[in-house]
């Protein structure tokens, strides 16, 4: 209540004013991540989103950024395990302006190796990929000229099948 008066305060509280943060920028490259998602099997190539989320918090207690991978397991075949005959492929799209780096825990099912960028982006199942999963870490991540910190990281993993 406002001093002196009998009534509740209109103002909005503490949680309402962050509920009302803009998450729309994030909300709305989330959904258009997640709309655009659709794979190309077949030896067509299907795009891998690297999302970002906003910066939440105040000054000296920010969180690290949300970072969402769309889709986060992802199924391929090498060539002559599809109807076309060549390999599947994907590409890694960050949402926004800025720059990745992501490594290959151990092996990776690729021609073009284990390390891609935002000018290497692309991976081409290479022949006689084991079938199993593979998994990725996100190791630098910037968007508008600014390094993004990144914790611990999980990313989503490729699964080469038969």
């Amino acid at each position: 209540m406002p001093a002196g008066t009998d009534e509740a305060s209109k103002a909005p509280s503490g949680g309402e004013r962050a509920a009302k943060r803009d998450t729309k920028g994030i909300r709305t490259s989330l959904q258009e991540a997640v709309r655009r998602a659709a794979t190309g099997k077949d030896g067509d190539q299907s795009p891998i989103f690297i999302v970002v989320g906003p910066e939440v918090g105040p000054p000296g207690h920010k969180y690290d950024r949300d970072i969402t991978f769309v889709p986060t397991q992802i199924n391929l075949r090498e060539g002559k395990y599809n109807s076309k005959g060549t390999p599947d492929s994907v590409q890694w799209q960050l949402a926004g302006t800025g720059k990745f780096t992501l490594k290959f825990k151990g092996d990776s099912p690729f021609r073009e190796g284990g390390t891609f960028d935002q000018d290497n982006a692309v991976g081409t199942v290479k022949d006689g990929s084991p079938e199993t999963s593979y998994h990725y870490v996100l190791t630098a991540l910037e968007l508008n000229g600014k390094p993004i910190h990144l914790g611990p990281g999980h990313c989503p993993e490729i699964i080469i099948q038969r």
